[in-house]
């Protein structure tokens, strides 16, 4: 491989490796700063007033954190990625592994994603002595599962290749 573009490749990997890191600790801290101010967008427009217990409050914030744990895990995976990539570690074993549990965590983060606020609407619904819930698919969740899939695919392949290429080093 050409110095250069490996030179390119640990630059790029090294800055991103830091603004992942800082996004994740900002989003993190957003959250949980948010969560208490407001108990959040979903139930702004409720046509009747939602009496917002300490109870409630914290049931909420903890099914909306579960996802949002999923979604910061995926994000420390990238960064540990670009780390990986940063030290020059480009086509290996691990770097495939890495990719491939970010997508899982992009799976799971877009399954949790759907449920949870259905999980949450039931919580509200109960608290203020019933009501409907629905359950919402768009169009951005099958967008992100596809890419989800697209990683975990290309971190096999990735891990795939590196063997391969161990293989060939190997007899060679």
């Amino acid at each position: 491989m050409d110095p250069s573009r490996i030179t390119r490749i640990k630059r790029v990997s090294a800055a991103l490796s830091v603004v992942v890191t800082v996004l994740t600790a900002a989003l993190a801290a957003l959250y949980i700063v948010a969560s208490f101010l407001a108990p959040g967008p979903l139930y702004a427009f409720s046509p009747t007033p939602i009496e917002w217990t300490p109870t409630l409050r914290a049931a909420v914030f903890a099914i909306g954190a579960v996802p949002f744990a999923v979604a910061l895990f995926a994000m420390g995976t990238a960064a540990r990625l670009f780390a990986t990539f940063a030290r020059g570690d480009v086509f290996e074993p691990r770097t495939g592994a890495l990719l491939s549990r970010i997508g899982a965590a992009v799976l799971v983060g877009v399954a949790l994603s759907i449920l949870a606020p259905v999980a949450a609407g039931t919580v509200v619904a109960n608290h203020m002595g019933g009501g409907a819930v629905s359950l919402t698919v768009g169009w951005e969740d099958v967008w992100a599962a596809s890419l989800a899939l697209l990683f975990i695919v290309t971190g096999w392949v990735l891990r795939e290749a590196a063997a391969i290429a161990a293989d060939h080093k190997a007899i060679v």
